[in-house]
Order: C-alpha cells, then sequence, then structure tokens
C-alpha cells in the first residue's frame, strides 16, 4: 500500500515496499527497519530523509538523499507545513504495508502464546 501526501509542493505517494525498506537499510549502514523506524519517533532527520527518499524512489529512481533532504529543508520552510503530521505520514505509510501487517501479526500471536501458562 501507499499514503498520498502533499510534499514538495505537490502529491506524492509514499511507499514502502521490501525494494524500498532494503535501500534503506542500506542506506543506514545495516541499521535493521525496526531501529529506523524508532529513531524517526526520536525525530532523527537523518531517518526522516532517508524514509522519505527510499519511500518515494518506486516514482522516481534517480531521487538522490541530497535532494530529498533539500526538499525536506524546502517543505519545512512553508508557511503550512506540518513536521508533526509529516512524521505521522510516514508512519501512518510504513505501518499500512504488508510486511509490517505480517509482523505485527506475528508479533501479537507470539505474545499471546508467550502469557499461556502451562500447569
Amino acid at each position: 500500500m501507499e499514503k498520498r501526501i502533499v510534499f514538495g509542493q505537490r502529491e506524492r505517494a509514499l511507499r514502502y515496499d521490501i525494494a524500498a525498506m532494503l535501500a534503506l537499510e542500506e542506506a543506514m549502514g545495516g541499521k535493521p527497519t525496526g531501529e529506523i523506524v524508532a529513531s524517526l519517533q526520536r525525530w532523527s532527520f537523518t531517518a526522516m530523509v532517508l524514509l522519505l527518499w527510499a519511500g518515494f524512489r518506486h516514482e522516481d529512481k534517480t531521487l538522490t538523499q541530497s535532494q530529498t533532504r533539500r526538499a525536506l529543508e524546502a517543505f519545512i520552510g512553508e508557511p503550512d507545513s506540518n513536521i508533526r503530521q509529516l512524521r505521522k505520514d510516514i508512519t501512518d505509510a510504513i505501518e499500512t504495508s504488508s510486511w509490517y501487517k505480517q509482523i505485527e501479526t506475528s508479533t501479537q500471536e507470539d505474545e499471546e502464546d508467550d502469557d499461556v501458562s502451562t500447569p
């Protein structure tokens, strides 16, 4: 799935498929996806730039991290920009991806299995 957002003064689609996540993990030096997403929640601008870059790559394979950083800087300078909403949009796009849903379901099932006590 993808999430449509307005970024860089145009509507774009954030998509976090496996290709995006592999590119993201590589760009972050092999850091696991969970750590990258947690970094976003702690307001890491490196994570935000790289998550935007990875999420938009399906639209433009030539998009660079530097272009994405400049676009984020421009976005922040826009009078109606809302960086909190942008962070939420990135998080929502990740959480609606099929791989994330499967991980969440698997994690919940594992926790339920751990909660079952044997007599």
